[in-house]
Parts: C-alpha cells; structure tokens; sequence
C-alpha cells in the first residue's frame, strides 16, 4: 500500500486527508511540524509527502530542500499563499504541485493520481543518454558521469522529454502541457523554475539544456 506523509499543524487538516486515504487504501503518517517531519521522513520510505509551507520550528520550504537532498519522492505543498512568487519559491525547492486551501480533498488526491501515475507509465526505451548524461527508465535513475543525480519527479520528466525530443526547440506551452498535464494551474515560469534546477543538478552538463530565446528551450546532443 502507498505510504503518505501528511505534515500540517491544523489537526482538522490532516484528518481530513488521513480519513480519505485509509478509504482509498494507503497508510497515513502525521507531523504537525517540520521537525517531526524530517525525522519521520529519514525514518521510513513514503511515496508522497503532503505539507503545509508554513510549519512550526521549521517551514515547510526547508524541510522539503532537506528531503531533496536524498530523495526524489514526490512533493504537493498545501497553502493558504497563492502569489506566484510564493508559489515558484516552493517549486525552487523541490515541489510537484501545489494546492490552496481550502481545498477539496479529491482534488488533492487526483493530482496524487496523475504524480503517481506519472512515474509509474511503462517506457518505451529503457535507457536514455546524451553524452555523459543517462537515465534508467526502469529505476528511474539519473546519472552525470557515472555518479547518480537525484531529481525531483518532476524535473525527472523534464529532463525525459528534453531527452527524447533532442535539438528541437521547445516552448514553454508545449513542456507544461506535456511534462506538467493539461490540467496544470499556474505560469509558464514554472518551467525556467526547473530548468534552473535542472541545469544546477547536471554540473557542468547543465549547458546542454539551451535557451532559445523567444520560444522556450532545447536539449542538445
């Protein structure tokens, strides 16, 4: 059964959340701040981590840059904030997606469905590299000369469809619908968010991913 981290501090949050998921056949765990989350995170595997961006004694920005320092589970901030700055400050951290409360809770569960979907479609080429950059499609693992990357899941579908549309030029509108899904809220600059992140996780590789100016971007062979 897929295991979910809840972390928010509004007790009535997390039980709606929690009641819905037994429901639907996964198992809950709970932090009311960051601390706590942290610690359970390190403690056991989750397959999703839902939080609130405002935690007590630690927010949920920091604890979700700690999180992808190990790990690429996915990540759907819960918020109260819907200024765009505030919004790609959360995808800069690592976050998938982002809800705003208040919120229905089969909503939130249908962007867990097209997350987890997401990562779990069958592929049709096992093994992607250009260059020294690789990605097993199977483990869904990257690697940049021989070390293995860790990505968010998101930047690991971006980096995948740059990959398999090598040298063609790519607008933002074509990446968001076809990386984020036609039901995705928010800007293109969701995309130079994680282009940026991209770049910064590939080292010296990260020029590979071109900008192309007045249309979006381009991975070069």
């Amino acid at each position: 059964m897929p295991n979910i981290l809840v972390a928010d501090d509004d007790r009535q949050t997390r039980e709606k959340i929690k009641a819905y998921a037994i429901r639907n056949g996964f198992v809950v765990d709970e932090a009311t701040d960051g601390i706590a989350a942290v610690k359970m995170f390190y403690r056991k595997e989750y397959d999703i981590v839902i939080m609130d961006t405002v935690l007590p004694e630690l927010d949920g920005i920091n604890v979700a840059k700690l999180i992808r320092k190990s790990a690429g589970v996915p990540i759907i901030f819960l918020t109260a904030k819907s200024r765009e700055h505030e919004r790609l400050a959360g995808f800069d951290a690592g976050a998938d997606d982002y809800v705003i409360k208040p919120f229905y809770v089969t909503e939130l569960f249908a962007r867990i469905h097209v997350i987890v979907n997401r990562s779990t479609m069958p592929m049709t080429r096992a093994v992607l590299s250009t260059g020294d950059v690789s990605v097993d499609r199977t483990s869904r693992t990257v690697y940049v000369d021989g070390g293995r990357v860790p990505l968010a899941p998101r930047e690991y579908d971006l980096l995948v469809f740059l990959m398999e549309n090598a040298n063609t030029a790519l607008s933002r509108d074509v990446l968001l619908r076809e990386v984020w899904g036609e039901d995705f809220v928010g800007t293109d600059r969701t995309v130079d968010t994680h282009i940026r992140a991209l770049r910064g996780k590939m080292g010296a590789y990260g020029d590979c991913i071109a900008t192309v100016w007045g249309v979006g971007y381009k991975l070069e062979k």
